[in-house]
């Protein structure tokens, strides 16, 4: 008789929850994070949580360019050299993002790290993957409470808001390429652009437009009321960090879709509502979130050093990240069976129609407060020209800081 080779005994239930027994130990997973698909032999523990971490650590290095860029890299790595996951599976985590509010990238990140090691290893692969942009948002925020009003830092800080205005216009333009491709997504976005205007509250608009998307999505024509909240007062709140802080986790909570989503929360909530940022303290955060590799919520690191230090820094970072971790590490063993939802999916299109207004809102807002002077209008028009032919956003800013340098000390 052949004798046949032991192998680890392995039983898959019909949620595709599985037990595996290898080495004296029991793992038990969820379909994120097999450590058993495809019938690969298992790596102890500690190597592959070294892995991640060298892994992600990286990425958070060297992802310049914005989330698609990070996707891209992700994808780059963890489906065609390491295979992780596969092609399809890497879509399925996509798709899982782009459900739930929050970074996508961070998000993505998150997963692939629990794919591979856990939960232990989503958050590992998600905190180093934010660490390289925290620190040196962190120092750039430093930097600027410190040598911000010097008129050559100042003249390159002027440079570059053309600029960031300019990549922020080419992302709502091939959003709305996606987000608005019939007439019922068009529909959506007109709702959305209404209760903009009566409510001016980004929150309220999400929520609405989702809840009618879904709805219609469900029902095809059903008739459903909203209640729309009055219009915040503009007012100066005196700084708290516990406040600061529920501000933040609310952002990283509710944030649907692109990370520039981002602008219009903080112009709502910390520069008209509270009164603890100014206009060009706001843009100035975007530009060196814009310009450090990693994904762009560490400007909140930027607003929280600005307001109270490296504590602030550190509070704001935590509470707008911390959302995305609690979701993906909860939420990814359900994914599975709520992925086919047809209305969950038809809440989707609405918020992504509601998205692409509420960021042209802010750009709209942004561009008739800073494009005053025929310098900025050049400066932001050919930056545009450029960016639309693929031009990398961070050179474009560094390149948009320069020539205002240039300009006011050798032309004036």
């Amino acid at each position: 008789m052949t004798k046949l080779s032991r192998r680890p005994s392995l039983r898959v239930s019909s949620t595709r929850r599985c037990c595996e027994r290898m080495n004296g130990k029991r793992w038990r997973c969820s379909f994120l994070a097999c450590p058993c698909r495809r019938g690969k032999n298992m790596m102890p523990d500690h190597d592959r949580l070294r892995e991640v971490a060298g892994l992600f650590l990286k990425l958070g290095l060297i992802g310049f360019g914005g989330p698609l860029a990070h996707i891209a890299l992700m994808e780059r790595e963890c489906v065609q050299k390491r295979r992780w996951v596969s092609a399809d599976e890497f879509l399925d985590l996509m798709a899982f993002t782009n459900l739930i509010p929050g970074p996508n990238s961070t998000e993505l990140a998150i997963h692939l790290g629990v794919v591979r090691a856990g939960r232990i290893g989503g958050i590992v692969s998600g905190v180093l993957f934010i660490l390289p942009a925290f620190v040196m948002v962190t120092a750039l925020a430093h930097f600027y409470t410190r040598f911000g009003n010097l008129p050559s830092v100042g003249a390159f800080l002027e440079g570059m808001k053309p600029v960031l205005l300019a990549v922020v216009t080419v992302v709502v333009v091939q959003l709305a390429k996606t987000a608005l491709a019939d007439w019922e997504t068009r529909a959506f976005a007109g709702l959305a652009l209404l209760m903009m205007a009566l409510t001016r509250q980004e929150l309220v608009v999400l929520i609405a437009v989702g809840v009618v998307a879904m709805a219609w999505r469900r029902w095809r024509g059903a008739v459903l009321g909203i209640a729309t909240l009055p219009a915040a007062m503009s007012q100066v709140v005196p700084f708290s960090l516990p406040l600061m802080a529920g501000l933040f986790f609310k952002i990283g909570a509710t944030l649907f879709g692109t990370g520039y989503l981002l602008i219009t929360y903080l112009q709502a909530d910390f520069v008209e509502r509270t009164g603890w940022l100014t206009q060009r303290q706001l843009l100035d955060a975007v530009a060196a979130g814009q310009l450090t590799p990693g994904p762009v919520l560490t400007t909140a690191a930027f607003i929280g050093y600005l307001k109270a230090g490296l504590l602030g820094a550190f509070i704001a970072t935590v509470a707008i990240f911390l959302p995305a971790f609690l979701l993906v590490l909860l939420l990814s063993p359900l994914w599975q069976r709520g992925k086919q939802w047809r209305p969950l999916r038809g809440a989707l299109r609405g918020i992504n129609a509601a998205v692409v207004v509420l960021l042209a809102w802010t750009l709209m807002q942004l561009g008739l407060s800073l494009l005053k002077s025929s310098f900025a209008i050049t400066l932001f028009l050919f930056a545009l020209v450029l960016h639309w032919r693929r031009g990398d956003a961070t050179w474009l800013m560094l390149a948009g800081g320069i020539v205002s340098i240039f300009f006011r000390w050798v032309l004036r």
